[in-house]
């Protein structure tokens, strides 16, 4: 256990978890109607009853691009608020029809959800984040 490019390393773990930063997915923008041409919503974070942030979201007119302007909660308790465009991409499906997807702004590659961590969406492998489902230990039988 714990080799070179694991998420643990002896019995210490390396990485933060996705399941406690607050996330954006583009499926669900688009399930709600915010990546309609023009669209404004509102969503909120809140973990267990906690509220942790509240964002805008502006799509443009031309589609190519969402619009964040968002508020978070930092460390030292202080609202911190940022704006922020992310790039949108569409593929074709298979059957027919268009899904979107998020530009990483770290690294340019299609993602379907991005994270907010230290106040910026990105990856989760932008930001070193691995899933909680890493972390669960195998039952024994």
């Amino acid at each position: 256990m714990g080799s070179c490019f694991s998420t643990r390393w002896g019995s210490t773990l390396t990485r933060d978890v996705t399941d406690f930063a607050p996330r954006l997915d583009v499926r669900w923008l688009k399930q709600i109607g915010a990546l309609e041409l023009g669209a404004v919503s509102c969503p909120t974070w809140s973990t267990n009853g906690t509220f942790l942030g509240e964002i805008v979201t502006t799509m443009r007119d031309d589609g190519a691009a969402i619009v964040l302007d968002y508020r978070v909660m930092s460390p030292a308790g202080s609202w911190i608020r940022s704006t922020e465009h992310l790039t949108l991409n569409a593929t074709s499906c298979t059957f027919g029809g268009w899904r979107s997807w998020f530009c990483c702004p770290g690294c340019s590659r299609r993602r379907a959800v991005l994270f907010l961590v230290r106040g910026r969406f990105r990856c989760r492998a932008c930001h070193h984040l691995a899933y909680g489902s890493t972390r669960r230990h195998r039952p024994i039988d």
